[in-house]
């Protein structure tokens, strides 16, 4: 929670007077590819600052949605940003990863759909009225880190970034060595095997067979 809070700091040195109430949306956000991503957009009540509110970009971790409670966090994305963040004067815009929660689509974890779903995540919540396009961080832990790490490195422009529990190279942190992480990577996989993309769900099974890694 309090990695959260600090990347609402980080996106302005000078935040907005709080705002005590503030505007909740449920919507599906369409990705390039055709899937629906769930999300919840959060704008703080009161006259808009000049050139647009802050605004944050979360993501939850691995098999877990927007709204759950019961992570490893303690308290769901979309807690920290009503808490703490928009009462604060950020706009705010969370989400279900594809494959998790409302969203459509298969996990592909670290793949190139969920950067592309950051990217354009990123590019929705900048193009708001209300959001200046150029004062948006993002916040993220586990899989969500991930995501940010891989987004960040091919280009999307956050002013600042807050990433806890990630890594910066999965197949590395999986299998150092080519020695498989097993009890890592079976927690990975029931956490998500009823809507893991095909490809990743073979890939995944030879690693914990421990034969022909590439």
């Amino acid at each position: 929670m309090r990695r959260a809070v600090l990347i609402a700091a980080a996106v302005s040195l000078f935040a907005p007077a709080p705002a005590q109430a503030f505007s909740k949306t449920d919507l599906q956000i369409r990705m390039s590819d055709g899937v629906d991503i769930a999300a919840t957009y959060y704008v703080p009540d009161g006259a808009t600052p000049g050139g647009g509110w802050p605004a944050v970009l979360m993501l939850h971790g691995l098999g877990e949605s927007r709204s759950d409670e019961t992570n490893g966090v303690g308290m769901s994305i979309n807690s920290v940003a009503e808490r703490h963040l928009v009462p604060q004067g950020y706009a705010v815009l969370t989400f279900d990863a594809r494959g998790h929660g409302d969203s459509g689509g298969q996990v592909g974890v670290d793949g190139p759909r969920e950067i592309q779903d950051v990217r354009s995540l990123f590019d929705w919540l900048a193009t708001r009225p209300v959001v200046n396009p150029r004062r948006i961080g993002a916040y993220g832990y586990s899989y969500g880190g991930g995501a940010l790490w891989g987004a960040a490195a091919q280009g999307v422009p956050f002013a600042a970034l807050e990433i806890a529990i990630a890594w910066t190279d999965l197949y590395s942190a999986l299998l150092p060595q080519d020695l498989a992480k097993s009890g890592v990577i079976l927690g990975f996989y029931q956490s998500i095997a009823q809507r893991i993309a095909p490809e990743i769900d073979e890939i995944l099974k030879v690693a914990l067979s421990g034969s022909d890694l590439p």
